[in-house]
Order: structure tokens, then C-alpha cells, then sequence
């Protein structure tokens, strides 16, 4: 499948939030209930986190709200899965993440309130903050592999 161009918008942000994220867009995986896709996989190999990213502006998400239900009854199995097909041990999480318009804030407050996903707006990411011409960290730091770095993560 090919991604939309919100989609793409949300792989491009999840890349630009650390250099030890991978993303793979329409990334299936089993459920309790059936096989999912969330929009974009996210894995973030520093925090040891698998993002299930949805992308939406749809007033009413009945889609979404299902799929979230099936992410929150089957996390213990979509972190199994996940782990064994990136072949990584240790400690993670799967953690839902909604990018929505912010409009839909409050009309979706009460139905996604239950399922604590974290949540980005689309329109901040269309038009983000403008960032400071500065792009040498001020905290370098003191050893060697602090003074080594040149982005923040």
C-alpha cells in the first residue's frame, strides 16, 4: 500500500524526532481479533518503544476507535510479535499515537480518552514552530561520547 500524504507528513516527523527511529509504513500485525496496519510502525531502537501511528481527520472514527480497541486488548501479543520479527530482547512497549487535526480535539476527547494513546495535531506539523538558526548544542558535555555529538535526540 501506498502511503498518503498525511502519512508521509507522520513518517517524516517520526524520523526527524531521533536518529535511532525506524518507520515503516501499513506494517501488519496480528491482533486478538484480526490482522491490523497501524498507518505508520514506528520503532524507536534508543527508547525501546513500537509506535502504532494513526493518521485521521475524520469527525467520527469508528475505524480508528476499533482499532484502538484491538491495539489496547492485544498489546501483550503485538509486543511479542514485534519483538520477534525485529529481533530485539529486553524491556519494550507499544504505545499507540494519534496525529489528528486539533479541531477534532474535543469531539474525540471522550472517545479516545479511554485508551491513552499520546497524541500530535497534523496542523502543527504542517506548519510547524519556526526553530532557531542556532544549531551547535550549547551542552556538550564533558566526556567523549557527549562532546561527539552534534544533534540532539
Amino acid at each position: 500500500m501506498r502511503s498518503t500524504t498525511y502519512e508521509m507528513i507522520v513518517e517524516d516527523y517520526l524520523l526527524s524526532r531521533s536518529r535511532s527511529m525506524l518507520v515503516r509504513p501499513q506494517y501488519w500485525i496480528r491482533t486478538a481479533q484480526k490482522e491490523r496496519s497501524p498507518d505508520v510502525l514506528g520503532v524507536h531502537m534508543g527508547k525501546n518503544i513500537f509506535y502504532l501511528a494513526e493518521v485521521t481527520s475524520n469527525q467520527k472514527p469508528t475505524q480508528l476507535l476499533d482499532k484502538l480497541k484491538d491495539y489496547r486488548d492485544s498489546a501483550q501479543r503485538i509486543l511479542a510479535g514485534l519483538k520477534h520479527e525485529f529481533d530485539v530482547s529486553g524491556k519494550w512497549s507499544v504505545v499507540p499515537w494519534l496525529f489528528i487535526w486539533e479541531d477534532l480535539k474535543e469531539p474525540l476527547k471522550s472517545s479516545i480518552g479511554a485508551f491513552g494513546v499520546q497524541t500530535t495535531y497534523l496542523n502543527k506539523l504542517m506548519a510547524p514552530e519556526p526553530t532557531s538558526i542556532d544549531t551547535v548544542r550549547k551542552d556538550w558535555g564533558d566526556t567523549p561520547d557527549e562532546l561527539a555529538r552534534l544533534v540532539l535526540e
